[in-house]
């Protein structure tokens, strides 16, 4: 029982970190976004090029 509290206390702790940390990569989503935006065009337009 001892042992399991402390080890309780750095699993909340990592908890916290992790909600940070994917709260940061939600900002992150609609760069992404854009970007593969982007790169569908991009594929479109070199095979219209290619014509493919």
């Amino acid at each position: 029982m001892n042992k399991a509290i402390p080890i309780l206390m750095a699993v909340q702790e990592n908890i916290y970190k992790i909600k940070e940390d994917t709260s940061g990569m939600r900002e992150d989503i609609p760069g992404y976004v854009m970007q593969f935006r982007q790169m569908q065009a991009d594929v479109k337009a070199i095979k219209e090029r290619l014509g493919m």
